[in-house]
């Protein structure tokens, strides 16, 4: 018996310890920043060759909002959304004095509706500490994202005027640390702000809009970090919804197939922060 004890004590751990299946989650977080570069190109094919290109342009410090749903019908339909976070303010009134998430220099916006969003290859909790699932990864990529009221922009200039257009690729894989995910049912579940993140964001954007100067194909890569402006002014924003002026929770989920299900108290803090976040 006490050898049984033990294997079966070897087969916990490992049940516990190994990779999750996929099986689909959720991230939605205001928490990350991003800086890079961007090169402009006279053509499709000078961008995606590297070769002949017109100029490149940094990108300085730029703060991140990510909400992307894959397989929780129960949260939210599935959806692709990146995007500068422009409506944390100081002065009252949505995107006053935001420079970092509103408008200048690296302002991008991808927003997918279920029919179009993208392609999510990995969402899944890691780095069990003995008490918590630690960190999170997430990987997706896409194309197109010039449908009807995409919304489709990227701005590498001050003026975010005329910066529509078409992203022929994008791709984001990041690693988020520092969270405290559970298991509630058949989710894993993370509701604090992670403290540490690695990651890129990479993509082609053809710029359509009506201004020759700003036309073109422009590439740009992207590093993924913690500066963050609405979260450095925390306790003091005060646009629409910003509770306590404080930015939006962040929320990490993953969906857990049997036979992992342990069946612990659902939370359920994750679908009332998920719909508010998309009001």
């Amino acid at each position: 018996m006490k050898h049984l004890g033990m294997t079966l004590a070897v087969v916990a751990w490992a049940l516990v310890c190994a990779p999750r299946a996929q099986a689909g989650g959720a991230v939605s977080t205001d928490r990350f920043g991003y800086t890079g570069t961007t090169t402009r190109y006279a053509t499709l094919a000078d961008a995606m060759a590297n070769a002949n290109p017109l100029e490149t342009i940094a990108i300085g410090n730029r703060d991140l909002s990510l909400f992307i749903v894959k397989g929780l019908p129960s949260f939210y339909d599935d959806s692709t959304v990146i995007m500068g976070s422009w409506w944390y303010t100081t002065q009252g009134s949505a995107g006053y004095g935001n420079t970092r998430g509103n408008t200048g220099v690296g302002f991008l916006q991808i927003y997918e509706d279920p029919n179009y969003s993208g392609v999510v290859s990995q969402m899944a909790f890691g780095g069990w500490d003995g008490t918590y699932w630690t960190t999170y990864t997430l990987s997706v990529s896409g194309s197109g994202a010039d449908y009807a009221n995409s919304f489709a922009r990227f701005s590498p200039f001050t003026s975010n005027t005329n910066d529509k257009g078409i992203y022929h690729s994008y791709s984001l894989t990041l690693t988020a640390y520092g969270l405290q995910g559970v298991q509630n049912g058949n989710l894993i579940e993370s509701f604090n702000h992670p403290t540490g993140v690695t990651g890129t964001f990479s993509g082609l954007f053809e710029n359509t809009g009506s201004d020759p100067s700003k036309q073109g194909f422009y590439t740009f890569t992207m590093n993924l970090d913690m500066e963050n402006w609405a979260f450095s002014q925390n306790g003091n924003l005060n646009g629409p919804h910003q509770e306590g002026g404080e930015i939006f929770p962040s929320y990490f989920a993953q969906a857990v197939p049997e036979p992992f299900t342990v069946g612990l108290a659902a939370a359920g803090l994750g679908l009332a922060a998920l719909r508010r976040r998309k009001r």
